[in-house]
C-alpha cells in the first residue's frame, strides 16, 4: 500500500495495559495498509503504560496523557476529535489486528463498492476458535440496504 489510498485514523484509549498495549501497537504498525495513523489516548494509567507509550517513535503514533482516568467513553470520545483521516475505526488496547485486518476492510469501499461509508468487522478468539460480538460468523460482505431498516 501506498500514500494513494486515503488515510486510515485508529483510536486506541488505554488505561494500565502495560502487559497488552505492546502487543496491540506492534499490531497496527505492521499492518499492510500502511497509511494510517495511531491515536492513543493515555487515560491517567498509573502503571507503567506511559513509559511503554514512550519508547515508540513512529511518526504515525500521536499520543495524548490524562492526568487522571476520565473513561474509555470520554477518551474514545477526545480521540475521535484528533483524527486526520477519511476513515478511522476503534481499537483496543488489549487486543491484536491481523497483518492485513485494515487493507481486508479497506477494499470493500475501494474496490467493491465506491459508495459505502462505513465498514465494520468481527472479532476473532482464538481460544475458542469462534468469531465474537454480532453480525458475520466467518468472512462476508453484507450490503448496508438489506440490513438497514427503511426509514
Amino acid at each position: 500500500m501506498n500514500q494513494e489510498y486515503p488515510l486510515v485514523s485508529i483510536i486506541m484509549a488505554t488505561y494500565n495495559r502495560a502487559k497488552t498495549i505492546e502487543r496491540a501497537i506492534n499490531s497496527v504498525l505492521n499492518q499492510s495498509y500502511t497509511n494510517l495513523e495511531l491515536i492513543i489516548i493515555d487515560d491517567g494509567s498509573s502503571d507503567n503504560t506511559s513509559s511503554i507509550l514512550m519508547k515508540y517513535r513512529d511518526p504515525r503514533i500521536k499520543v495524548f496523557k490524562y492526568a487522571q482516568n476520565t473513561g474509555q467513553t470520554a477518551a474514545r470520545n477526545s480521540g475521535l476529535k484528533q483524527i486526520k483521516g477519511d476513515w478511522f475505526t476503534i481499537f483496543d488496547s488489549d487486543d491484536e489486528m491481523m497483518p492485513n485486518a485494515i487493507e481486508t476492510m479497506m477494499k470493500i469501499p475501494l474496490s467493491l463498492d465506491h459508495t459505502i461509508t462505513s465498514v465494520t468487522c468481527n472479532c476473532w478468539e482464538p481460544i475458542s476458535n469462534k468469531f465474537l460480538g454480532q453480525g458475520l460468523n466467518k468472512d462476508g460482505y453484507i450490503n448496508g440496504n438489506e440490513v438497514m431498516p427503511p426509514l
